[in-house]
């Protein structure tokens, strides 16, 4: 279990502007907290392309659900897009969910 202290050095505090309108609070500043970034270019810590990169060398099928849910990447098709520019040969499937909504599905062959 780690100490209070050693979990508050994980985040860095700042206050969110005001909203403008009513519904939350109006005028008031929010606290939040952003994990901190420490040692090293991003902190030890594998970029979200270096994520992306890894799994589907693993031989997975990522879709854009997947890729917010276990990356927290918003823009799934943009980090692919930047493997696909620097070389690497990724597939792209369109699969249907349980919704029936039709959505990209990216894989690449698995690397050992």
């Amino acid at each position: 279990m780690t100490s209070p202290a050693s979990e508050a050095q994980r985040y860095v505090t700042a206050s969110v502007p005001p909203c403008a309108c009513r519904c939350h609070g109006g005028g008031t500043t929010t606290p939040v907290a952003f994990p901190a970034v420490t040692g090293g270019f991003w902190g030890g810590r594998m970029t979200q392309t270096d994520q992306i990169l890894s799994a589907l060398k693993a031989g997975r099928h990522i879709t854009p659900m997947d890729a917010l849910r276990e990356f927290g990447c918003f823009r799934l098709g943009a980090r692919v897009y930047d493997l696909k520019q620097a070389g690497h040969k990724i597939h792209t499937a369109r699969v249907e969910t349980d919704t029936g909504a039709r959505v990209a599905s990216y894989s690449m062959e698995a690397q050992a």
